[in-house]
């Protein structure tokens, strides 16, 4: 098991990160890894299913780290629905992803199934004081 997996534009080889999606990429790291940290990745719901699916029994994921990643609003309502099911889940980081009120509110919903969350990170996003 690893116990962290980073992946990164900015520290891979150019090779890696155009011949392999991301989903690719967790799945040869054997992803049951307890923290996941993606920074400036472009994820499409392929990658977003691996992500999900990382840990299969969702006992061992303390810390989801999905930083610059362009999830925007229909990324957030996928990813959501799958992580209530994560009661292990301690660490969301969402920063500059484009989530707006609507994504909010999906997060809002998941955050009442999942109490297990005790550091949430939701800065640089496109959201209001409504």
């Amino acid at each position: 098991m690893n116990d962290d997996l980073t992946l990164s534009h900015e520290s891979e080889p150019i090779q890696i990160i155009q011949n392999q999606t991301i989903g690719d990429r967790i799945q040869i790291a054997n992803c049951e890894c307890i923290n996941l940290h993606l920074f400036d990745e472009h994820i499409i719901a392929q990658d977003m299913i691996c992500i999900v699916s990382a840990s299969p029994n969702n006992t061992t994921s303390k810390s989801l780290e999905l930083t610059k990643c362009s999830l925007r609003d229909v990324g957030i309502r996928f990813l959501t629905t799958h992580l209530s099911m994560y009661t292990h889940l301690q660490s969301l980081d969402l920063y500059d992803n484009s989530i707006t009120d609507k994504g909010v509110q999906y997060l809002s919903g998941m955050l009442q199934l999942n109490q297990s969350l005790s550091v949430f990170r939701l800065g640089l996003n496109s959201i209001t004081n409504k």
